[in-house]
C-alpha cells in the first residue's frame, strides 16, 4: 500500500475535500451530494442492513447512511490520522470503524455485511485483492456499490482524462486505470452479478452529473456499478488472479504506461 494514504498529508486532503458537508448541487472538486444520494438509493439501504464503507475517510458518506438511511454504519480506511479523527467525532462509530494500514481490505471486520460501499476509492485499491475480500465480506444477496472505476480505455477525444492520467503519473498518486472486460468477468468469477451500470462518457461528467445507464460502450472516463452477490463462490486470491488477468496489474507501466509509484 502506497505510504501516501497513511500520512498527515493525505488526512489534511480529506479534511479540504472530504468532509461530511457536501455540496447539494453536486458541483464542486467531488462528486457532490445529488450523485451520492442517487446511487445511494439504489441499494435500498434499511436501518437493519450491516452497512460498510470501504475508504470511509473523514466520515462524509458514513454520516449519510446513518442519517438518511438510518444505519449503524461499519467504515474501514487505511488512514489512520482519518481513523483517529473519526473516533473523535463519533465515538459511538468508534468500535464499527477500523484501520486498515495493509489498504487490501485483509483485515475486515469478521461478519457478513448487507450493504458495501466504495465511493471514489474502488481505483485507489488493488482491485483484485479488494473483490476477493468483499465477496468473502459479502453476505449472499448483498448489494455493493463501486464508484470510482477508472477506464484504461478511455476516449480519445477525452483531454481532460488524459491531463488528469498526466497529473497523476507526475504526482506519483497510485490511481489505477482497469481493463473493464477483466474486471467485469473477475466480478463474474467471484459470484457477483452486475445489477446496473452506469458510465461517465467523458472526465467532465463526472462533476457535471452526466452519466449513462446501462449503455453498450468500452470506451468511457469512469464507471460506477451497482453489484449483486448472487453466488457463494471461494474467495481465493491465487486462483482469482491466475482465473482472470488482473485489472490491477502488478506493473502500472504493462498495464497503462504509467510508471509504478513508489510505496
Amino acid at each position: 500500500m502506497n505510504s501516501y494514504f497513511d500520512s498527515q498529508t493525505y488526512f489534511s486532503y480529506l479534511l479540504e475535500h472530504c468532509t461530511e458537508e457536501f455540496s447539494a448541487d453536486g458541483k464542486g472538486r467531488l462528486a457532490g451530494g445529488r450523485q451520492l444520494l442517487f446511487f445511494l438509493d439504489q441499494l435500498d439501504i434499511r436501518p437493519e442492513h450491516a452497512t460498510l464503507e470501504v475508504g470511509c475517510g473523514t466520515g462524509r458518506v458514513l454520516t449519510v447512511l446513518a442519517e438518511r438511511y438510518g444505519v449503524e454504519p461499519h467504515g474501514v480506511d487505511p488512514c489512520r490520522p482519518a481513523v483517529d479523527y473519526l473516533h473523535r467525532q463519533h465515538p459511538d462509530w468508534a468500535p464499527r470503524i477500523a484501520h486498515v494500514p495493509d489498504g487490501v481490505l485483509t483485515s475486515l471486520p469478521g461478519r457478513f455485511f448487507d450493504r458495501i460501499v466504495f465511493w471514489g476509492v474502488f481505483e485507489l485499491t488493488d482491485q483484485v485483492r479488494t473483490l476477493v475480500e468483499i465477496s468473502r465480506a459479502a453476505r449472499p444477496g448483498a448489494r455493493i456499490l463501486v464508484n470510482g472505476v477508472r477506464n484504461a480505455d478511455f476516449r480519445d477525444d477525452d483531454t481532460a482524462m488524459a491531463e488528469a492520467v498526466a497529473a497523476y503519473r507526475d504526482k506519483r498518486i497510485p490511481i489505477m486505470l482497469t481493463r473493464i472486460d477483466r474486471l467485469e468477468a473477475l466480478m463474474a468469477f467471484l459470484g457477483f452479478s452486475i445489477d446496473r451500470r452506469f458510465i461517465f462518457l467523458r472526465k467532465e461528467d463526472v462533476v457535471e452529473d452526466r452519466f449513462e445507464a446501462d449503455r453498450d460502450t468500452t470506451r468511457f472516463a469512469e464507471a460506477t456499478y451497482i453489484l449483486s452477490k448472487s453466488e457463494t463462490v471461494p474467495a481465493d486470491l491465487d486462483i482469482a488472479a491466475t482465473a482472470y488477468e488482473s485489472p490491477h496489474a502488478s506493473s502500472l507501466e504493462a498495464a497503462t504506461g504509467l510508471a509504478k509509484p513508489e510505496s
